[in-house]
């Protein structure tokens, strides 16, 4: 596998954690239509609650969608609309979020960031935002670009 851009690897880290936040909330949306549905709630209340469920539901898959292909296309995988169809399939979608995510730490990894169980280290991925931003110094100062073209050997001459 190639290696990848620096502004590559900050769009990795960036989807990775993204699609790993999008995972921890579908999971606290589930568990919260479980507890609505336990506490017997009947009526409109029930039917309101169950829209918003149904609502969130929608939303996070359609913004984690997005975010596994903007990651399979910043991995540079061949075909990641192949991703966002597996997204769709029942069972298989938790496949593809874990194949995805391994590849992403995989990639990360490679480039020396740590990465935990919710995505790449933090000050790694903001030193990579700064790097990859263009005329950025390493050590956060302003960029100075020296023009050697016109420096001469001999001492400067006076006109």
């Amino acid at each position: 596998m190639k290696s990848l851009s620096d502004s590559q690897v900050l769009e990795v880290a960036q989807n990775q954690k993204r699609i790993l936040w999008l995972l921890l909330a579908s999971i606290a949306v589930v568990i919260g239509g479980f507890c609505v549905a336990a506490t017997g709630i009947s009526g409109a209340g029930a039917l309101i609650l169950a829209a918003l469920i149904v609502a969130a539901c929608g939303l996070i898959g359609i913004i984690s969608t997005v975010a596994i292909y903007r990651l399979a296309r910043a991995l540079e995988v061949a075909w990641p609309w192949l991703y966002v169809v597996c997204a769709f399939i029942p069972y298989v979608n938790t496949v593809t979020l874990l194949v995805i995510n391994l590849r992403a730490t995989a990639a990360l990894k490679r480039r020396g960031i740590r990465v935990g169980l919710m995505g790449g280290d933090t000050r790694a991925v903001e030193n990579l935002k700064r790097a990859a931003q263009p005329g950025a110094a390493l050590n956060g100062g302003p960029a100075t670009l020296v023009d050697n073209s016109e420096v001469s050997e001999g001492p400067p001459s006076v006109s």
